[in-house]
């Protein structure tokens, strides 16, 4: 038996050169509308006059966007500096807390080794041969 795992797929026709010819057509018949028109002495200024302003907004559109991403994060930066502040100095007195007990348990765990070898070094000093 023939395990067909396309039937899961929509057809390629319909999702991709459907739509593809559509736009197409609609393109091109817009394309001989306007040389038609243009031709024959009608006025086309009206929509190119539409279409100007219609692409002036959407340029503007474009360009304002990203001039408002970096405005409101400029914002955003200026507001948390004020906050940075404050939990930066409660962080550094956490860490000098957990830093005085580090050092306080690593000291007390070095403290015995350091107590015989300072009692085996004395022993050595006193107990050497002299040449």
């Amino acid at each position: 038996m023939k395990n067909d795992n396309r039937t899961n797929y929509p057809s390629p026709f319909w999702s991709v050169i459907f739509p593809l010819l559509v736009g197409s057509i609609l393109i091109a018949a817009l394309g001989v509308w306007a040389i038609i028109t243009s031709a024959g002495g009608g006025d086309v200024s009206r929509f190119a006059d539409l279409s100007a302003v219609l692409l002036i907004i959407l340029l503007g559109l474009f360009f304002l966007a990203p001039l408002f991403l970096l405005g409101a994060a400029a914002y955003g930066l200026f507001r948390l500096y004020d906050v940075i502040p404050q939990g930066t100095r409660w962080l550094l007195g956490g860490s000098r807390k957990v830093q005085e007990m580090v050092t306080r348990a690593a000291e007390l765990t070095a403290e015995p080794v350091l107590r015989v070898k300072s009692f085996q070094a004395g022993l050595q000093v006193l107990f050497r041969r002299r040449k």
